[in-house]
């Protein structure tokens, strides 16, 4: 009886021996090396994320635009879920592009020494694009939506004048 005890309270203390290892060394360790990473991204990664986000509003804007030239059936759902993913999108142009790469990335030094600048205009992008998707679900449609349209556009045109190459 005693040797049974012994022996799987020796399996228990080594249940508890490696749980600690777990939460006291590899989970910390894991920390570290998952910030390391986060850290030392990709570069080429994180433009090609930037790319990947101004394409994604070249073709939502695209999209949109075709609605209203007739070229497809207007639909304001469309054009409300179209201007909310510029919205959206402008949202998250911060943080894709928290990190300063300059180079051939056709981004301007300038939007790290003028940040607040910049996400300003990104926040009027996304303001723009709320303001368009509030206005197609309205029933605003044609010529009265174009405003919006023009206005998503100057809010782009505001990014890309002073901070793009």
């Amino acid at each position: 009886g005693n040797s049974c005890y012994s022996a799987s309270r020796a399996k228990d203390v080594d249940i508890v021996l490696r749980d600690k290892f777990l939460v006291f060394v590899m989970v910390p360790l894991l920390a570290v090396s998952s910030a390391g990473f986060a850290n030392a991204q990709d570069d080429e990664g994180v433009v090609s994320y930037r790319l990947k986000l101004m394409g994604a509003l070249k073709t939502s804007m695209g999209s949109i635009n075709d609605m209203l030239k007739f070229k497809l059936p207007y639909d304001s759902k469309h054009v409300a879920a179209h201007a909310s993913h510029v919205s959206n999108i402008g949202k998250l142009i911060g943080d894709a592009f928290e990190k300063e790469i300059t180079g051939d990335t056709g981004s301007m030094a300038k939007i790290w020494q003028e940040w607040d600048k910049f996400i300003a205009a990104a926040d009027a992008l996304s303001k723009a694009g709320a303001e368009m998707a509030k206005a197609a679900e309205g029933g605003t449609e044609g010529a009265a939506l174009m405003k919006h349209v023009t206005a998503v556009g100057d809010a782009c045109k505001g990014c890309h004048d002073p901070y793009r190459r």
